[in-house]
């Protein structure tokens, strides 16, 4: 119902009233909608953020069939078993977060939290209140693992603080006076050592953080991977879909084998959630002619390999946003990305939609 001058849609409640089986009149509760509506959008939005900072993946989640992984498997398990901060590199897409929760998950702070906190999506003047301020992602990971992911993003100023909480034993907060208990595990797609080298990074922050440093290898270096991850994102997306879609054919496979996957698991995940858009509703086999035709221009051979993947991204962008006709919200799911970063991106690369 409405009410008021403005119309506003409310609930109204009401309970009779009775002494001795005499009905003496009645109470009514009127609740105004949109502020049920906020509530709910709070709790929706409270269990996405809980959601976020839970590590779901352990090392068994990892598809490691070739060498190569393997050895990345192998290191990350003996890093666990340590106390000591860790450094992941790899191109975006690689999987460096999966690792992290692996890690997390098989070490001593598996029972304690794991937060993680993106400092390529941070406003720089940010990162500071977010990292050592009141509602600092240290203190949110107190006595478990903080992942701090684009630690490359960091700003001098954020670097130094970091610095002397690795250095000097010393937390740099006006809200806190004690130091949280953190075992910290930084990404990047970029190589830090050659960053703190032309000075874009700093060399005593680098030097403590890779101690233990992980490289993980881009898809096309490991193509024996490929198979089996397919078929884990398949599983993924039955479930996402509700779909009962069984296998890819052999000849849908090698069109995935002979893709050079410039954006990695992430541009796989995309091709095979694109393919089964293209299944009929009693289709349950993915066969080549499901798979969109990936064209590889020359031009790709030219340009470094940061913005060969931001052009990657821009293409795979603007072909979801037409796939969803124009849908944010559904674009960002289909992603993997929350609506503000969507948002940030359509800017970031001027896409009009």
């Amino acid at each position: 119902m409405q009410v008021g001058q403005n119309k506003k849609d409310v609930i109204a409640s009401v309970t009779p009233i009775f002494v001795k089986n005499d009905f003496k009149g009645s109470v009514g509760v009127i609740h105004d909608i949109s502020e049920i509506q906020n509530l709910l959008n709070e709790l929706e939005a409270t269990k996405r953020l809980l959601k976020k900072e839970k590590a779901r993946h352990t090392f068994n989640d990892i598809v490691a069939v070739s060498s190569a992984m393997q050895n990345v498997i192998k290191q990350a398990q003996k890093a666990a078993e340590t106390k000591v901060n860790i450094l992941i590199q790899g191109e975006v897409g690689v999987g460096k977060e999966v690792l992290a929760q692996a890690i997390h998950n098989s070490s001593e702070r598996s029972s304690k939290p794991y937060v993680k906190i993106n400092l390529g999506l941070v406003m720089p003047d940010k990162q500071e209140d977010f990292l050592f301020g009141e509602r600092s992602y240290f203190v949110k990971a107190d006595g478990g693992t903080l992942f701090i992911e684009n630690i490359q993003s960091a700003t001098p100023f954020v670097q130094s603080k970091i610095l002397k909480y690795l250095k000097d034993n010393e937390f740099d907060s006006q809200y806190y006076d004690y130091k949280p208990d953190v075992r910290l595990i930084f990404s990047s797609p970029d190589d830090l050592k050659t960053l703190s080298s032309i000075g874009k990074f700093s060399s005593e922050i680098y030097y403590k953080i890779s101690v233990v440093t992980i490289n993980i290898p881009p898809l096309r270096e490991r193509k024996e991977d490929i198979p089996a991850l397919a078929k884990q994102i398949l599983h993924a997306l039955n479930q996402k879909y509700g779909r009962i879609i069984y296998d890819f054919t052999e000849d849908s496979l090698s069109k995935l084998l002979n893709y050079s996957w410039l954006g990695n698991i992430r541009e796989l995940e995309n091709l095979i959630d694109r393919a089964i858009l293209n299944l009929g509703p009693a289709d349950r086999i993915i066969t080549s002619s499901h798979i969109p035709d990936i064209v590889e221009s020359n031009e790709r051979s030219t340009g470094n390999i940061k913005e060969l993947l931001d052009e990657y991204e821009k293409k795979i962008i603007i072909e979801m946003l037409e796939v969803c006709h124009g849908n944010k919200t559904e674009a960002a799911k289909r992603l993997g990305l929350t609506v503000r970063n969507l948002y940030y991106k359509l800017d970031r690369y001027g896409i009009k939609s």
